[in-house]
């Protein structure tokens, strides 16, 4: 007999066989459980151990790790003892996030009845600067107190504008509270959209005025589809900034202009290629998330120019292959972020390039947030770079293939034209050297 778990509840008494999301993770205790088949790792390890644990609680028991194509995944598939002695996340939680804190600010103005003052915020957090105090309370200031609960503290986003996702001709919401420019890049005239019970969904119309996305229910799946956009990035301030013996980097907020003008259409098999496919309307949305970046000195840039230069040809300039080295390692410090900081690989996304204006046309890798204000992983970045880029090194490192391929430098949905490994592995100890 089977059985299949849903939002917490199983459906048999007489159980041979759950078929289950990560219900399992989050407190469903069955004493009998002999054995658990996890397809694709969950993340984390402390995610991995939940599931896992509930096994054999009354008896031997068996779990069974199928790894999927994806960096991380191959990484610890070649070396499994590390993945099996490596000790559980740690959460972080940070209260005196610069956004986070400020949203908070007019519901404690409402709880005191008064204005909050500087002395109230250095009382309650000693440690804080001045000047990041006044940031704050001037951010706090121009918010909105009666919007402030239903527009900043969603469950889902943390940004004023959400979208619901509606099926057309039922009063039905299947997905609730997302934040605009996580909702644009997802559903958009012709994308595919299906729901953990596997039921499928292409994106009808967009209603941006009232926030609406209206779906039509779809039979069979035989492809899903891939966003194609571009970010256009800008600094607006850094909250702070370190040289670390030849490393510049910085942390502080991004304004984003994003354009999403296309998608990509995958069948599923080997039956169909790809299609690219243009929107009528493309849409462009701009926010304004949490970023940290490292820019490389000339010094550095000329040394990886240096060092690829044997590898170039007619076909591929020492140029060309410069900016694919510092592309492969941002792709390889990506891979490893959720392997070091609890995130998902959705929160946040990673950019490289060597001419970007905001950044003085200076080779960057940076990442920045995608859910809003507030999480605390993009300053958690920013703080354990040096163990980012060592993770990277050694993920490229173990991995035999000699260019580049899905077990280290290629990511899913993430552009893996221009790539090459070599250099990223020069690149990576090149910044490694300056902090060591």
């Amino acid at each position: 007999m089977c059985s299949k778990v849903l939002d917490g509840y199983i459906k048999s008494h007489d159980i041979h066989v759950i078929i289950t999301t990560n219900a399992l993770e989050v407190g469903i205790d069955i004493g009998d459980l002999s054995l658990a088949v996890l397809v694709g790792y969950p993340g984390t390890k402390a995610a991995f151990s939940q599931q896992i644990g509930r096994v054999g609680r009354k008896g031997e028991g068996v779990a069974i790790l199928i790894w999927q194509d994806e960096p991380l995944q191959q990484y610890y598939m070649r070396n499994p003892l590390e993945f099996i002695h490596k000790a559980p996340e740690v959460v972080r939680i940070n209260p005196t996030n610069y956004k986070l804190l400020a949203m908070h600010i007019p519901l404690l103005r409402e709880e005191l009845g008064r204005e909050v003052t500087k002395e109230d915020l250095q009382d309650m957090f000693p440690g804080l600067l001045e000047d990041y105090i006044e940031t704050v309370l001037q951010v706090a200031a121009t918010a909105n107190d009666e919007a402030i609960v239903d527009d900043k503290f969603s469950l889902r986003s943390m940004s004023g504008k959400n979208y619901s996702v509606t099926i057309r001709g039922q009063n039905q919401t299947i997905v609730d509270s997302l934040d605009e420019w996580s909702a644009l890049r997802d559903f958009y005239e012709g994308a595919i959209y299906w729901t953990p019970g596997e039921k499928g969904y292409r994106v009808d119309s967009i209603n941006r005025r009232k926030g609406e996305i209206i779906v039509l229910p779809i039979q069979e799946l035989t492809y899903y589809t891939q966003s194609t956009y571009r970010d256009i990035i800008d600094i607006m301030q850094s909250y702070q900034k370190q040289h670390i013996d030849g490393i510049d980097m910085a942390y502080g907020e991004l304004e984003i202009k994003r354009s999403v003008f296309g998608y990509k259409k995958v069948y599923f098999g080997q039956k169909h290629e790809s299609e690219q496919v243009q929107l009528d309307h493309p849409s462009v949305t701009r926010f304004t998330p949490e970023g940290m970046w490292v820019t490389l000195t000339d010094s550095q840039w000329s040394q990886l120019k240096n060092g690829i230069q044997e590898l170039a040809d007619e076909g591929r300039s020492i140029d060309l292959l410069a900016e694919a080295s510092l592309h492969a390692a941002g792709h390889a410090m990506t891979s490893v972020i959720p392997d070091l900081i609890i995130c998902d690989a959705n929160d946040f996304t990673g950019f490289s390039a060597s001419e970007m204006t905001a950044f003085a046309n200076r080779p960057v890798i940076g990442f920045y947030g995608e859910n809003g204000s507030g999480l605390g992983t993009i300053e958690a970045i920013y703080e354990k770079l040096p163990q980012v880029l060592r993770k990277a090194l050694e993920l490229i490192e173990s991995c035999p293939c000699a260019e580049g391929c899905p077990s280290c430098v290629q990511l899913p949905g993430k552009g893996n034209v221009e790539l090459f490994k070599p250099g990223a592995k020069m690149l990576l100890k090149i910044l490694i050297e300056g902090i060591d």
